[in-house]
Parts: structure tokens; C-alpha cells; sequence
């Protein structure tokens, strides 16, 4: 049973996309997403190694170093800052140092304020937010 609950859990991360969301975006809402908005429009394109990046950011929100919560879509939005970025990365690139999507990910953080408290998003969802695009990508 134990195999088949770890397989299950193995393809939903596979499946999955995460990418940075615009802590600007006028149209949505942290604490009460609207139906048509439920999540923040994308800074990013999806990053790369999303599974791996899933793993590290799932530890994250059990061990409550991140704030988070659930849609009601069952996509997870999180609360970061460059910093707890760059340790998500760190994280989950723990001896794989040369991982070829590594440089690409690195890149696009140090990319950001370190000011700026980000979205975090993982979502089921392959072309990220309704309504949006990632900057770079149109």
C-alpha cells in the first residue's frame, strides 16, 4: 500500500508547475481568492526541476517555514522572499551542484528585490495563472 501511496505522489509532483507569482497583481487577493483569480499572475515561467523544487517546498510548508495555503483548486500558494528562495534552491539541489537547471534557476532569483515578499505558486496548471502571462513569454 505504502509503494502505491509513494508512486501516486511521485506522479502528482511530476505533474506539476511552479513558478513565481507578481506580489502586485491588483486582481488577486492572499486572504480570500476570488473564483476568477486564484492565483497571482506569473513573474516567472515555470522553473525548472519542479519536482525537485516541490519536494524542498513541501518540507517547507509542514515544518511551517513558509506561509501557505490551499485553493480551493488545490494549487498552493506560498509566501517568499529572495532569500528563503535561494535556500528553497539550495535545498533542493543538496548535492547536485551540477545540475544542468541549476544556472537557469539561480539566474532568474537573483533577478529579483530582495525586498519583495513573492508568491511561491504550485499549481496543476501548465500554463500557470488565468489571465496572464510570464513576463518574457509573449
Amino acid at each position: 500500500m505504502e509503494a502505491i501511496i509513494t508512486a501516486g505522489w511521485l506522479v502528482a509532483m511530476a505533474k506539476r508547475s511552479i513558478w513565481i507569482g507578481d506580489p502586485f497583481d491588483p486582481d488577486f487577493e492572499w486572504r480570500k481568492p476570488r473564483a476568477d483569480r486564484p492565483v497571482p499572475r506569473p513573474l516567472s515561467k515555470p522553473l525548472p526541476a519542479a519536482e525537485r523544487l516541490w519536494k524542498a517546498l513541501g518540507r517547507r510548508f509542514e515544518k511551517g517555514h513558509l506561509a501557505a495555503h490551499l485553493t480551493e483548486e488545490n494549487d498552493w500558494i506560498g509566501l517568499a522572499s529572495r532569500r528563503e528562495l535561494e535556500g528553497l534552491i539550495d535545498e533542493a539541489f543538496a548535492g547536485r551542484r551540477d545540475d544542468p537547471e541549476l544556472p537557469e534557476l539561480r539566474a532568474l532569483v537573483e533577478k529579483l528585490d530582495r525586498r519583495t515578499i513573492y508568491y511561491l505558486v504550485a499549481t496543476r496548471r501548465p500554463s500557470g495563472s488565468p489571465g496572464g502571462t510570464p513576463e518574457g513569454d509573449a
